[in-house]
């Protein structure tokens, strides 16, 4: 395992969501054509429909549009850098909200948040029904739509400062979860997350949880997902077998409180992987993002799924993409919903950069479905930066889209 490209890609991906965009990447070079392991069938790549591309409707130069994304049914949320005329070289960013009327996509609102969330500051979103969070360094920003407008419902501040807190939310009706991976408690910065539960129109902090085993610098907290009474965290500096291994716990909760269920650190997981980095969970399945994986070349990335069988979670598969490259860094962004799940990379490339789909037959196997690329690949940069899937419609944020310079979010269909 190369750990120091593991770091090298670790200071990317954690500048980004802890503080700042650090857009510097190396280009990949050279082809990994070993053959496809027992982690997944191998099958030919169907490429994608593309359905629509998102832009804002105050695009402008480097708004960085498309920074993070979330989707629910008929309605997307792409994060972006709103335009203020030029009048400050920082203007803050907003939420910008997307609903389909028929097979078109029109938006429906900015949202800008009551504080400025400068691009230094910014987490991740979510999406759920009627209900965004936007997450950033000052705290988690909660709008409620009523109709076709929507309003900043609260704001959900951090209990301490320096914490990152809302680096990282997952959203499930009536529950949240917000990460604060650099938390400092007894100066450890080991992390910590926060669940926050909704009654009527106020949410209130119910618990502050935090791993069993927690050691300093893990960043516990830099990934969170939630689905109905679990709740898994990534701390994806975790260093049990090196530098940046990383490590993923799942919570249950009982009619008292959320309790640490089980730690997940598959035997395959070295220096280096980041294990943890990105989680999805839906319906008793969860997806783990390890992007430094060197299995099929260095940084090619990987996914592992675990499945929960009688309150046991049990690793299900390893996947790895068909068409690997050298820091192509798989698993950058997942998502996952029913039996799709959806894998971001972060690989520079003449074509723009690629998502991939995963699918799970009736007999329970996964696999490699469908390659998603963009239509004007020449005009984009880092797609698949951040990904979000909703039954068949998949979203894919681009930060940037050449010559204009501004970013877009493509939504794909069923091929």
């Amino acid at each position: 395992m190369n750990t120091t490209l593991g770091f090298r890609k670790m200071t990317f991906v954690h500048r980004a969501a802890l503080g700042g965009i650090a857009l510097a990447m190396a280009a990949c070079s050279g082809v990994d054509r070993s053959e496809p392991t027992e982690g997944h069938r191998a099958t030919s790549l169907v490429l994608a429909s593309q359905q629509a591309t998102l832009s804002a409707s105050d695009a402008s130069m480097q708004d960085l549009f498309g920074l993070q994304v979330a989707i629910d049914g008929d309605t997307a949320a792409v994060l972006g850098q709103t335009n203020n005329g030029g009048s400050s070289p920082d203007p803050g960013l907003a939420v910008y909200v997307f609903t389909r009327t028929g097979t078109g996509w029109v938006e429906q609102q900015k949202l800008t948040p009551s504080e400025r969330v400068t691009q230094n500051d910014f987490g991740q979103i979510a999406i759920d029904g009627d209900t965004i969070a936007m997450g950033s360094h000052h705290g988690v920003y909660i709008f409620a739509r009523s109709g076709s407008t929507w309003g900043e419902q609260q704001k959900l501040a951090p209990r301490a400062e320096d914490s990152t807190f809302g680096a990282s939310v997952a959203l499930d009706g009536d529950t949240l979860v917000a990460g604060a991976p650099t938390e400092d408690a007894a100066e450890s910065r080991a992390g910590a997350a926060y669940v926050f539960t909704r009654s009527g129109t106020s949410w209130s902090e119910q618990q502050r949880i935090v791993a069993a085993d927690g050691q300093i610098r893990d960043l516990f907290g830099f990934a969170v997902a939630v689905d109905g009474d679990r709740i898994a965290v990534g701390a994806d500096a975790a260093s049990e077998r090196g530098f940046y291994t990383g490590a993923a716990y799942v919570f249950a909760r009982s009619a008292t409180g959320w309790t640490q269920q089980q730690k997940l650190l598959p035997d395959a997981v070295t220096g280096g992987d980041e294990f943890g980095g990105r989680l999805a969970l839906k319906g008793g399945t969860l997806v783990i993002g390890s992007p430094g994986d060197d299995t099929k070349g260095e940084d090619t990335g990987a996914l592992y799924v675990f499945t929960e069988s009688n309150a046991t979670w049990v690793e299900q598969t390893k996947l790895f993409s068909s068409e690997a490259v050298p820091s192509q860094i798989l698993g950058a962004s997942v998502a996952i919903d029913g039996s799709t799940i959806v894998a971001g990379t972060k690989v520079i490339t003449e074509n723009g950069g690629v998502a991939y789909t995963f699918e799970r037959s009736t007999d329970g196997q996964w696999t490699q479905h469908e390659k998603l690329a963009p239509s004007d690949p020449e005009k984009v940069y880092l797609f698949g930066y951040c990904v979000a899937v909703s039954g068949s419609t998949k979203l894919v944020g681009a930060l940037v889209r050449d010559p204009s310079g501004h970013g877009a979010a493509y939504v794909f269909g069923p091929s």
